[in-house]
């Protein structure tokens, strides 16, 4: 009968990314091959990189072994690479929270530990069925008591990566950073009352990712992966709407305070794409969400969806700018021109832009 890991999909996705698209093989259960260190050392050592999981009632613990499982009662005050993870649930949402390691674990006949210089943060007790954590993990998002009992201990090979230094330097700063930017986006709050949400248009020219990048976006917060914006790879613009994309942070959870507007690509042709006319129509907010775009027909006054008096929140706040990084040194000159045309009108309304 095959060993089965207690890790969800979602989960062990998430550990695949957060690893840099490692593969995961597992080695051991405890609740099938012994809670016993020596029955972890016995199908555990030599099998190169590791990552070994505790299961509590509510969260995941991990910790991360670059190299082979140290021998019992090895010892070294040299640098290691090493680190601790936690995967918790918030609404639909799995985040992960690292803290590297700076000594070479330590594992005795009944315990494996992990320290930082001569503090042992990280502990796990086979003979007690016990995982410690200590200070100063618990202000890095290990909430949980110091010590309470665990339900399960798995441990996995961690296959394609590079056995170099700096890959935990690499995955724990990564994660780390990501994890600030979206504090920061979901703290975010604009500096007015009169704008609850900034609005942002994707700008580009067809086949850049302007609608991959909503997805992605929406993907991050939901937890997900959301296809929400018509995205595509054609030489003509699959988007042929105007879309206005709220942004929820989670499953059923609230808008953030920023929209992603989506049209379709320019192109060098002016009967084609995105027309100029209806671009300065969109950054004025003239211009209602689902609105079909006619690159040969651009919308006037005199529409029946015309906005003729946007408030200040129906207007485009930021306009960003996706190009492919594999083509934007050789993008031809009309292309050029026309988002100089662009760029004038965004200028002349006073937007910032990013690009």
């Amino acid at each position: 009968m095959a060993v089965t890991t207690r890790l969800t999909w979602k989960e062990e996705k998430s550990l695949q990314k957060l690893l840099g698209h490692a593969s995961l093989t597992l080695l051991y259960k405890s609740s099938v091959h012994g809670y016993s260190i020596e029955n972890m050392l016995q199908r555990c050592t030599y099998q190169g990189s590791t990552i070994t999981l505790i299961y509590t009632k509510n969260n995941i613990f991990g910790a991360f072994i670059l190299g082979h499982y140290p021998k019992i009662g090895e010892k070294s005050e040299s640098l290691d690479s090493s680190f601790c993870f936690s995967l918790q649930k918030k609404d639909n949402t799995i985040e992960i929270a690292t803290f590297p390691f700076n000594r070479v674990p330590e594992i005795t006949a009944n315990r494996l530990a992990f320290y930082f210089c001569d503090y042992t943060l990280f502990c796990l007790n086979t003979e007690l069925k016990q995982i410690v954590i200590v200070y100063p993990l618990e202000d890095k998002a290990f909430t949980t008591p110091k010590r309470f009992h665990y339900l399960e201990c798995e441990v996995f090979r961690v296959e394609g990566i590079k056995d170099d230094s700096c890959y935990v330097r690499r995955v724990t700063r990564v994660t780390q950073h990501r994890e600030h930017l979206l504090a920061e986006l979901r703290a975010y709050k604009p500096s007015t009352c009169l704008i609850p949400e900034i609005r942002i248009l994707m700008l580009g020219p067809v086949g850049s990712g302007k609608s991959t990048f909503i997805n992605s976006v929406k993907s991050v917060f939901q937890g997900h992966v959301i296809r929400q914006a018509i995205a595509g790879s054609d030489i003509t613009s699959i988007t042929e709407q105007y879309r206005i994309y709220s942004i929820k942070d989670g499953k059923d959870g609230i808008s953030l305070p920023f929209m992603l507007c989506d049209s379709p690509g320019l192109e060098e042709k002016e009967e084609a794409g995105l027309c100029i006319d209806d671009i300065s129509h969109i950054l004025k907010g003239c211009i209602p969400d689902r609105y079909q775009l006619n690159p040969q027909k651009p919308i006037t006054p005199s529409h029946s969806t015309f906005i003729t008096s946007p408030s200040l929140k129906e207007r485009i706040h930021c306009v960003a700018y996706v190009l492919d990084v594999n083509s934007v040194n050789h993008l031809p000159c009309k292309m050029v021109k026309k988002f100089k045309r662009v760029q004038k009108e965004v200028l002349h309304l006073g937007l910032p832009a990013l690009y």
